[in-house]
């Protein structure tokens, strides 16, 4: 193609190799052309094109066009479910041969794959221990096969699992139908856990809500990255949506929640509103007053939008259901390689994976064979794979559980899938047919992250044991505190759930849980725990004595009657209440307000070094203690026994 005498004469001022014509693809100028050095990136020197007119006039601009609008949904990037997470968005469906060959020959709509083929995956950070280098590759080929194209060909062993079913009819609306059905009613719906304000996430709930009740086709993306649905949004900005509304059929909307910034911020919102448009995308804003309200002249125009937007839904029939066991059989597949990506899993160790079904396929009789025939195919494909690329892989059986279907391994190395409808439906199940002996209560400090800042909350646990010996977990919650109140909360939602009241209750010795108890079933026997006893002594006790302080302690606890158990516990732990030597009636203060400070020193040690706190029991002169003499009182008051007050 001739060049015109402009284009043939224009060289790099900075080194004078040859210029290119270029157009820019992203930021403001988008759509614009330029011209730029041929030696780039070694040279990044850049001419503004001054387009000619029919004449040759330099002064008649011809402007760019804008840019046309993108169809949806697209390859979207958005922030995670959670803080700590990553997230992951494909566009990948393996379907069996003989359904590609029926979309394809009957001119399915691109928009209507590419939305079922859509889908999002949330995960954790990577491991810190990393990806061996040599498993790298085998993981990168992998992926690229498993995503290649939006609707590619299904594994032949997934294939032969499924049978006739497999096999289409002739006509292929039946087909395009069973796509529309699990493109406009998902698998399951994605529920974020983090948004910038409680405003953002009220009118997530709000559209949420709306959407599951009215039955609407419309898929929610919070905290979407405007750069990903806009080309004229420059990415290193790194600027956000509030929630992106996408239908397979129509225009996607853009929710945004507008504080008191917004009004700092008018015109630069204005013009990004202008280039969202010019993509194709629809704007409503609804002010933070509105949100808080749940109602209002904003959240009515949305409302009539979002119903606009209905469809009528085809039914759910057998080839809707072959869709959706593709599809889930392709990302569990996907989420597999993510973990093997992320260190969670290793190609040379053996797994243990853990799979929580969506709603739309639980129950189902099939999922006892499709689950495991995924990882075994995923393994097949790594092992060819790592034959290839020179990377042998050692065989192994992965052990695959479904989880509520089954008892679950409790050293799962991933879990796949979403575990909160899983987690409410175990949180409000009856408890009236466990007939249970023992109750154990006890709380568990997660330290986690709430409004920016790392926390310590309580999780509050119930363990029973049932008559046949079996120990069952009968609830979790987690709480702000462990106070009579938050225990007599917890106690009681199991009461109502008609947990019938236990032989013994086993605590730690937390005396809101103690009162709780007494509340809710008086005279109740309260045991403590006898764990909880043990870690208490050995925290206070030297390090060179904690092994046969605890072998005398479990000598008492195990013995084979009282009056063993009360000889072991008179020669190795000699003390008197609250675990303090018994102290003669002259003692200046009763035993139970002794603050047990003892100065403990290695025999024939330093003495040298910060004093260790110990169990003043340990150094009691009375019986045939063999700790005595490893301990010194530290400054015993006049008129105290042994300085333990």
């Amino acid at each position: 193609m001739p060049k015109s005498a402009g284009e043939s004469m224009k060289t790099c001022p900075a080194c004078g190799s040859p210029m290119r014509l270029r157009t820019a693809h992203r930021g403001p100028n988008a759509g614009s052309q330029f011209w730029g050095c041929s030696r780039y990136p070694a040279c990044k020197e850049i001419v503004e094109f001054t387009p000619t007119g029919p004449d040759g006039d330099p002064s008649i601009q011809t402007p760019s066009p804008p840019a046309a609008p993108r169809a949806f949904p697209v390859h979207a990037a958005a922030a995670p479910r959670a803080g700590q997470g990553q997230s992951a968005f494909f566009q990948a469906c393996g379907l069996p041969a003989a359904f590609v060959e029926s979309l394809h020959m009957a001119g399915a709509d691109r928009s209507l794959l590419r939305a079922v083929a859509q889908w999002r995956l949330d995960l954790p950070l990577p491991h810190s221990e990393g990806v061996p280098p040599e498993d790298r590759n085998v993981i990168a080929v992998a992926e690229s096969l498993l995503t290649r194209g939006t609707t590619p060909l299904c594994s032949q062993s997934l294939e032969r699992a499924l049978g006739a079913a497999a096999v289409p009819p002739d006509d292929a609306k039946p087909v395009i139908e069973a796509v529309r059905r699990v493109a406009f009613v998902p698998s399951c719906r994605f529920r974020s856990l983090r948004f910038d304000s409680p405003e953002e996430g009220a009118v997530f709930e709000w559209v949420l809500t709306l959407v599951e009740r009215e039955g609407l086709p419309w898929s929610l993306v919070p905290q979407i990255e405007l750069a990903s649905i806009s080309p004229a949004i420059d990415p290193p900005t790194a600027e956000r949506g509030d929630l992106l509304l996408v239908h397979a059929e129509g225009a996607p909307i853009l929710v945004e929640v507008d504080g008191a910034q917004h009004d700092a911020h008018g015109e630069r919102d204005e013009g990004r509103d202008r280039e969202l448009n010019e993509a194709g995308v629809r704007i409503v804003r609804v002010p933070a007053s509105e949100a808080r309200d749940g109602r209002g002249p904003n959240l009515d125009m949305l409302k009539q939008i979002l119903l606009d937007g209905r469809r009528d839904l085809p039914s759910e029939t057998e080839l809707s259901r072959i869709v959706r066991w593709c599809k889930y059989f392709h990302q569990l597949q996907l989420s597999l390689l993510a973990a093997l990506r992320g260190a969670w899993l290793r190609l040379d160790a053996p797994w243990c994976i853990g799979v929580a079904l969506p709603a739309q396929l639980r129950g189902d009789p099939q999922a006892a064979a499709i689950i495991p025939l995924a990882v075994a195919d995923l393994l097949e494909l790594l092992g060819r794979l790592g034959r290839l690329l020179d990377r042998p892989l050692p065989a192994r059986e992965p052990r695959v559980t479904i989880v509520g279907d089954a008892a679950v391994d409790h050293e799962l190395d991933v879990l796949v899938g979403q575990v909160k409808a899983l987690y409410a439906r175990w949180h409000r199940r009856e408890l009236k047919e466990d007939a249970l002996v023992i109750l154990y209560r006890d709380a568990i400090a997660l330290r986690v992250r709430l409004d920016r800042q790392v926390v310590s909350v309580p999780v509050l646990v119930a363990l029973a044991v049932r008559t046949d010996g079996q120990k069952v977990v009968l609830d979790l919650e987690a709480l702000t505190s462990e106070s009579t109140t938050a225990w007599g909360g917890f106690l009681e939602s199991l009461i109502a759930r008609g947990l019938r009241r236990p032989q013994l209750c086993v605590i730690d010795g937390n005396a809101g849980l103690r009162a709780a108890l007494e509340t809710s079933w008086p005279g109740i026997a309260v045991p403590r725990c006898v764990v909880h006893k043990l870690r208490t002594r050995e925290r206070h006790a030297p390090r060179h004595a904690r092994a046969e302080l605890t072998a005398d302690y479990h000598r008492m606890v195990e013995a084979e009657s009282g009056a063993l158990a009360r000889q072991v516990s008179h020669a190795s732990w000699p003390s008197g209440r609250n675990g303090c030597p018994r102290s003669p009636p002259a003692c200046a203060r009763p035993a139970r307000n002794c603050s047990r400070s003892i100065t403990c020193r290695p025999v024939g040690g330093s003495r040298r070094g910060p004093p260790t706190q110990l169990n003043g029991s340990m150094a009691s002169s009375a019986g045939a203690s063999r700790y005595k003499g490893c301990c010194q009182p530290r400054r015993p008051p006049r008129g105290c026994w042994m300085g333990c007050c």
